[in-house]
């Protein structure tokens, strides 16, 4: 009979549940901010497109936290084909950041990451609801990247 791993008596001390809570409570989460580039086809030479990504991450320490953002940006990486034919890159650059999180929990409003600025002009860094990127990837679903990105060209 298999049972559920859930039910199982555990096999652990009491000394080694006490030792394994402990490791649980004594998690961090970190912020990471790992960017992407991405290359199409046989094109050397800029402009190129980049993604940085906000992941958050549970580790022990900063040097896990860390490693385990590396990871995941490798992991990142792929190739693909796209409707043309040419070969879409995506390649792992680096951290543009890596930050603890220093809320005593994650729940609904709590305050990931932020960033401070200095400027004359307000409305430079608020955006109508339209544009806020939820409701525009809502609007933009079924575009191709490349739509998208003539679109951003000529928008300019």
């Amino acid at each position: 009979m298999v049972r559920n791993k859930k039910y199982q008596k555990s096999n652990l001390s009491s000394e080694q549940n006490i030792s394994l809570t402990k490791t649980r409570k004594s998690m961090k989460w970190y912020v990471a901010k790992i960017v992407m580039q991405c290359k199409v086809g046989k094109k050397d030479s800029g402009p190129w497109t980049f993604d940085e990504q906000i992941r958050i991450i549970q580790a022990p320490d900063n040097e896990t936290a860390y490693l385990k953002a590396l990871n995941l940006g490798k992991e990142e990486e792929q190739k693909y084909k796209n409707i043309k034919g040419e070969v879409v890159h995506w390649i792992f650059c680096g951290l543009s950041d890596l930050e603890e999180i220093l809320a005593d929990k994650i729940e609904d409003g709590t305050d990931i990451t932020s960033t401070l600025y200095e400027s004359n002009q307000l409305l430079e860094l608020i955006r109508e609801k339209e544009d806020l990127t939820v409701f525009w990837s809502e609007r933009n679903k079924d575009k191709t990247a490349e739509e998208l990105l003539t679109e951003k060209k000529e928008g300019q």
